[in-house]
């Protein structure tokens, strides 16, 4: 991956205009659609999740909401102080994200397992254990996209930010998976966080008539994993259905 600064195409008129607010916004408006879908997907069920269930929930899911939340945050902040051209509180800021992203890998994982052993001990109906591969997936995306976006913030901030905004896309499943069914149809949710990202790659077609090799290498992996866990999902293997029995019984 090259570490030079995108250069868009040329043009006249209204394209190099659009152009021109694809090129200096799009990442901020990306933060905000993506704290807008997560948002709308989670009011469906943080009343009866977090505010007022039915059996008090672990502690721990509370903590997850804030980290994540706080993370929804520091990206929508990050990018408005890119556009803004302020760059040095953006990595002084950086520092804080880094923090921040680490404790939802952590926080993320350890809240699959503390709610996969919760609602084996208070189970409900359409509890399904064969999904708890759904967040461990996205955790594991997350993470990986995340560690190379760090790895390459200094050498190469292009690809940078197209890690970040696939790592960030990464945690939406939970929200699109919230979505009444007639927006989006059960086991679906892949689609739209896939949607995000493909916003990105047609930023780059119209900014550069080019895809940076991020989105080449980072989307095909994406879509691997998510493949993986569908077919996880369909298939109930023997031994996922004893790992999460397993993870289940450990809290008993």
């Amino acid at each position: 991956m090259s570490g030079s600064v995108e250069q868009p195409v040329g043009g006249s008129g209204a394209g190099v205009a659009f152009r021109a607010l694809l090129q200096r916004r799009f990442y901020f408006f990306m933060s905000l659609a993506i704290a807008v879908i997560v948002t709308y997907g989670f009011h469906f069920t943080v009343g009866t999740n977090l505010l007022h269930p039915a059996i008090p929930r672990p502690f721990l899911l509370y903590i997850h909401a804030a980290t994540f939340t706080a993370w929804l945050a520091i990206f929508i902040a990050q990018t408005a102080l890119v556009t803004t051209g302020n760059t040095h509180l953006h990595k002084r800021l950086g520092l804080v994200g880094v923090a921040v992203g680490i404790a939802v890998v952590v926080v993320g994982l350890s809240t699959t397992v503390v709610m996969t052993q919760f609602h084996a001990a208070h189970p409900a109906p359409g509890d399904d254990p064969r999904f708890v591969i759904v967040p461990f997936n996205d955790i594991a995306a997350f993470a990986g996209l995340f560690r190379a976006a760090i790895a390459l913030r200094r050498t190469n901030c292009e690809a940078h930010r197209r890690l970040m905004l696939m790592a960030r896309c990464a945690l939406t499943a939970a929200g699109w998976g919230r979505f009444p069914a007639y927006l989006v149809p059960d086991g679906w949710f892949y689609l739209g966080v896939d949607a995000l990202v493909l916003l990105g790659v047609g930023r780059d077609l119209v900014v550069m008539r080019r895809v940076h090799p991020a989105y080449l290498y980072g989307l095909p992996a994406m879509v691997a994993g998510q493949v993986a866990a569908l077919a996880v999902i369909a298939a109930r293997p023997a031994w996922w259905m004893a790992a999460v029995h397993a993870i289940g019984r450990a809290g008993g």
